[in-house]
């Protein structure tokens, strides 16, 4: 399917849940895999983390986790699943990033 057949579907929701997927996204997305991939949220939308309790926007999404194995033992208590979604989230009310996975969001 040709670049341009994929943002007409896109734009009408032709890929149903992966809507989350930009028009950069797109670009890149027979490398990433993310035309595969059901994300629950999409860039620009207001979340809320289930276990930390904070609000914030997705600005990115990965198809499946992208740290490093050191960064996920030190951080990830909760061991959520590395083959789901995560995503680069911008904390409301403060000039920090986090990285979540889909389940604690």
């Amino acid at each position: 399917m040709k670049y341009a057949e994929k943002v007409r579907l896109q734009e009408r929701g032709g890929y149903g849940r992966v809507s989350c997927v930009s028009l950069t996204q797109i670009l890149f997305s027979e490398k990433k895999g993310m035309m595969d991939v059901n994300c629950k949220f999409f860039v620009g939308q207001l979340i809320h983390h289930r276990l930390f309790n904070y609000r914030g926007v997705v600005v990115d999404v990965d198809p499946d986790f992208q740290g490093t194995a050191e960064w996920y033992d030190a951080v990830a208590r909760s061991q959520p699943p590395k083959d789901e979604p995560w995503y680069h989230i911008l904390v409301d009310g403060r000039e920090e990033m986090t990285y979540v996975a889909e389940q604690n969001l």
